[in-house]
């Protein structure tokens, strides 16, 4: 488990971890227990006891790993096989951010734009390829433009759903990258606009001030196992912004393990 928030912390956003609880405890005996242990608060830590995929092995620990094709890259015991899961990451993430290998030449300068996060840029070289030559692609021009747009406006998307479930901050950095990266962009940029608009208008300034009061409350009652004493504080602090997206996603929250030391001390 270490090792798996380690890299958590490493890779951040070119990693996606899914801790699935596989011993028969109900999804709030599992929230409970991990609070406990310290293991909560990690963004793109996911803990769930549904199972989306079966890898075969009788034993504890198990880890699937899954490349960013949807293909299964490592099956097997996670201790064994860390550093072969390590140079996995790595390779998937680089094809990433390469381009494909069946790529058109004529392409290849914008796709490398593209893995660099320079997407503007991308767009600009895609664009500037005259029509007849474009016709000579077939259709690797447009699926090459349709994926740039969709890979982007995914981002978009998922800036937009941090926002919507109380994660204000995260969502104000995305945007802020996207921006960056997508200046000069008018189809992308409108987009990200009118998101930037909404975190800055009354409501996402709601949120904002919710975050910067709640955040280092926040991140104590997940390093203190969510003791009393840090439980007490936020609770407190929380009442103040319940009526936030940051506050309801806080509730949440504090209701894992509720009650869990009193429980103990009475035993």
């Amino acid at each position: 488990m270490p090792a798996s928030l380690k890299l958590l912390d490493q890779y951040g956003d070119d990693l996606q971890v899914l801790f699935v609880e596989s011993q028969g405890a109900s999804a709030p005996e599992a929230a409970a227990f991990v609070l406990k242990q310290k293991w909560l608060g990690r963004a793109g830590g996911i803990w769930t006891i549904e199972r989306p995929c079966e890898s075969g092995s009788n034993g504890l620990p198990s880890a699937v790993l899954i490349g960013g094709d949807g293909k299964v890259l490592f099956n097997g015991h996670p201790l064994d096989g860390h550093k072969q899961i390590v140079g996995l990451i790595e390779k998937d993430n680089a094809s990433r951010r390469d381009p494909p290998a069946d790529v058109p030449k004529p392409l290849e300068a914008a796709w490398k734009e593209f893995g660099k996060g320079k997407v503007a840029n991308a767009f600009k070289l895609l664009d500037g390829i005259a029509e007849k030559d474009r016709g000579a692609l077939g259709d690797a021009w447009q699926s090459t433009r349709d994926e740039f747009l969709k890979r982007t406006q995914n981002q978009i998307g998922r800036a937009q759903w941090e926002f919507e479930h109380g994660y204000p901050t995260r969502s104000a950095n995305r945007l802020d990258g996207l921006a960056k990266s997508c200046e000069g962009q008018a189809e992308l940029k409108k987009a990200i606009d009118e998101q930037r608009a909404r975190l800055n208008g009354p409501e996402g300034k709601a949120e904002r001030d919710a975050a910067k009061a709640l955040e280092r409350l926040e991140t104590a009652f997940y390093e203190k196992g969510g003791d009393d004493a840090s439980r007490k504080d936020l609770e407190r602090s929380l009442a103040k912004f319940s009526s936030t997206k940051v506050g309801e996603r806080l509730r949440g929250v504090l209701a894992i393990g509720a009650g869990g030391d009193a429980a103990e001390k009475k035993k």
